[in-house]
């Protein structure tokens, strides 16, 4: 059954307003006996979810986009590849896990960089707009739920709906030892696509928040009942790395 947030299961069947179609549960059939639904029938499975990260296992595939030849390091690869590994390995139904490069019609209109999937595949994104083109697009386009912004003498993220700034941190300092990130999860009307998007104002915060969400959100993943989460990284150990107990939640919201 195709995955389509306006025909949700049966035709007719429109997701509502921050929510998405995705797999789900079958109900017991006399097919599949007491345990549940038979395999091909839970396969097909599909109704309307809040779009949170609690739901971010109602895909079948996970694809992480690679921001190609924009970044001439691994910054901002090796996070999205260790969180859609994660996925992979976390979530009760396994999804297929992929990659493309963002420079591959697969995977972007390379012109517009707008998502070519559907909502049947989870596009994981590591990266801020400035080397990830599908960041750039879903913030352009006011989709996501807070985008990245720069002034005289600050980065920051502000809530997309009104402007208002989240957090914020001096272009100033030492950012290999203290920065802030966001956690996001948004559905793009255009094409149905699911993305996860997850950066930091500086690199140092985007592995920390590949290593929050691999370790801090998806061993309770069913009490993420928000859109977005902003955190602060402080290294309190010296080793320029995170852990659990240096990241603090900042604000969330949908």
């Amino acid at each position: 059954m195709a995955v389509d947030s306006n025909n949700c299961g049966s035709c007719g069947n429109a997701c509502a307003k921050g929510q998405f179609c995705g797999a789900t549960t079958c109900a017991p059939t006399g097919e599949g006996g007491a345990g549940g639904a038979s395999e091909e029938e839970a396969a097909s499975c599909v109704e309307c979810h809040d779009t949170t990260l609690a739901n971010l296992c109602s895909v079948r595939k996970v694809t992480v986009i690679l921001d190609s030849n924009k970044n001439d390091s691994d910054g901002n690869r090796a996070p999205g590849r260790a969180m859609g590994a994660a996925l992979r390995d976390n979530c009760a139904t396994k999804p297929v896990l992929t990659e493309a490069e963002q420079d591959s019609v697969e995977a972007l209109n390379i012109t517009t960089g707008r998502p070519v999937s559907d909502s049947s595949e989870l596009l994981v994104v590591a990266g801020g707009p400035f080397y990830q083109n599908l960041e750039g697009y879903l913030e352009a386009q006011k989709i996501t739920p807070l985008y990245f912004n720069v002034t005289a003498t600050t980065t920051e993220y502000r809530k997309t709906a009104t402007g208002e700034v989240v957090v914020s941190l001096p272009i100033d300092g030492d950012h290999e030892s203290h920065d802030q990130f966001i956690i996001q999860f948004m559905r793009d009307p255009t094409s149905g696509s699911l993305i996860l998007n997850e950066q930091g104002l500086w690199l140092s915060g985007t592995v920390a928040g590949a290593y929050q969400l691999i370790h801090g959100l998806l061993p309770s993943l069913d009490q993420q009942d928000q859109a977005w989460y902003a955190y602060e990284w402080t290294d309190l150990d010296g080793d320029k790395a995170p852990d659990l107990n240096e990241i603090k939640l900042l604000s969330s919201g949908r």
